[in-house]
C-alpha cells in the first residue's frame, strides 16, 4: 500500500496472528480509528472511524483513502495476508453510521463506498447539525431547506475537501492562494484570472474557468463558487433550457442590455434560491444561485455562481424576497 499515510499510528500492532478485541488503532486530532473485534490473519478486518467532520464521510474524500492506507500499513505488521478492510464511519453526535466502505487487493486497496453521508442528504434524512459555523445541515426537500451544489461543491466545505473534489471532477489539481483565500482552476486554455465582464481577452471554445473563495475565519470555509464555460454555438436557448432542466424553474429570469463584450446580443440571466445580497442599482438582490448566458465572437459563454456570504463575518442578510428548496 504505497499511498501517502495521513494518520498517526498510536501503537504498532504486535506480531501475533490474532488481534485482541476493540482497540484504538489510529488517531489524528478528533478522528479515531478503532479495530473492531477479533480477527484471524487472512480474515476481513473491520474498522470503525469516529470523527466530527462530515466532509470525511462524503463519497469524494481522499482523507478516507489515507485512513485505509495508514490502517493497512499498521495491520501489515501483524499480518501480511490482509484480505479486505471494511470501514464503518460514525459522525460524532449521531446514533447510526453515516458511511460504509471497503478496500481489498483486488482493487489495489482503493476505497469503494457503499454508503456515504451524501446518500442521507439526498434522501432528506435528518443528520443533526454540527456546531461549527457554516455547514448546512441536511433537511427534507419540502421543509424550506436549500441543498445547492455546483460541480459537486457547496458552500461550507473545507479547503482540503474542495481541492479534492475539484481534482476528482476535472482531473487537475487547482491552485490555492492562502493570502487571498482563493482557489482557481484554469482548464481548456482558460487564461489565469479571466474576468467575463471585461472586453479582453475574447473567450474561446473549451475554456473552463473555476474560481472559489474562502472565508478568512480561523475555520476556513468555502462561500463563493464561480464556473465559466465556453462552448461553440450561436443560440442561447438550448443552454437556458438545460439550466432550467437541471436546476428547476428560476425564481427570476430577465434579459440584461447588450454591451461591448456580448457582440450586441443581450445577456440572458436567471437566479434561484434565497436572496444573499442587497440590491444595487436596479434594486434586484442577488440570489444563492445565478446564471448568465450570452453570445460572443462565435461562441456561447455560460457563467454560473453559487454563494453563501452568510459564512463571512459581519454579513447582514437582505430583506427576504422569497426562497426555494432547489437541489442542483
Amino acid at each position: 500500500m504505497a499511498r501517502k499515510q495521513t494518520l498517526t499510528a498510536l501503537a504498532l500492532i504486535c506480531c501475533s496472528a490474532a488481534a485482541s478485541a476493540d482497540r484504538l488503532l489510529l488517531e489524528d486530532g478528533e478522528t479515531h480509528v478503532t479495530l473492531q473485534g477479533v480477527h484471524q490473519c487472512g480474515d476481513p478486518v473491520d474498522l470503525a472511524v469516529d470523527a466530527d467532520d462530515p466532509d470525511l464521510f462524503t463519497a469524494h474524500t481522499r482523507q478516507m483513502q489515507g485512513i485505509i492506507d495508514a490502517a493497512g500499513a499498521a495491520l501489515a505488521f501483524e499480518c501480511d495476508r490482509l484480505a479486505e478492510i471494511r470501514v464503518e464511519g460514525r459522525l460524532k453526535g449521531l446514533r447510526d453510521p453515516v458511511y460504509r466502505a471497503a478496500a481489498s487487493p483486488a482493487n489495489d486497496w482503493r476505497i469503494i463506498a457503499s454508503q456515504s453521508i451524501n446518500d442521507q442528504a439526498e434522501a432528506g434524512e435528518n443528520l443533526a447539525p454540527r456546531p461549527e459555523p457554516g455547514y448546512p445541515a441536511a433537511t427534507p426537500a419540502d421543509d424550506g431547506g436549500n441543498g445547492f451544489e455546483l460541480v459537486d461543491l457547496r458552500p461550507g466545505l473545507t479547503v482540503n475537501t474542495t481541492r479534492e473534489i475539484i481534482a476528482d471532477r476535472f482531473g487537475e489539481t487547482p491552485d490555492y492562494d492562502i493570502v487571498s483565500g482563493t482557489m482557481t482552476l484554469d482548464a481548456g486554455g482558460c487564461p489565469t484570472g479571466y474576468d467575463w465582464r471585461m472586453p479582453a481577452p475574447a473567450p474561446e471554445a473549451g475554456w473552463k474557468c473555476l474560481s472559489t473563495r474562502f472565508t478568512d475565519q480561523r475555520d476556513t470555509r468555502l462561500y463563493h463558487i464561480e464556473l465559466i464555460q465556453v462552448i461553440r454555438g450561436s443560440d442561447t436557448h438550448p443552454l437556458i433550457q438545460r439550466l432550467v432542466d437541471n436546476f428547476g424553474p428560476p425564481a427570476e429570469q430577465w434579459t440584461a442590455p447588450a454591451n461591448q463584450y456580448s457582440e450586441g446580443f443581450a445577456i440572458e440571466q436567471l437566479s434561484w434560491g434565497e436572496a444573499v445580497s442587497h440590491g444595487q442599482g436596479s434594486g434586484r438582490a442577488m440570489r444563492q444561485l445565478e446564471a448568465a448566458v450570452y453570445r460572443r465572437d462565435g461562441v456561447l459563454v455560460t457563467v454560473v455562481t453559487l454563494q453563501d456570504p452568510s459564512l463571512r463575518p459581519g454579513w447582514s442578510a437582505p430583506p427576504p424576497i422569497g426562497g426555494g428548496d432547489l437541489q442542483l
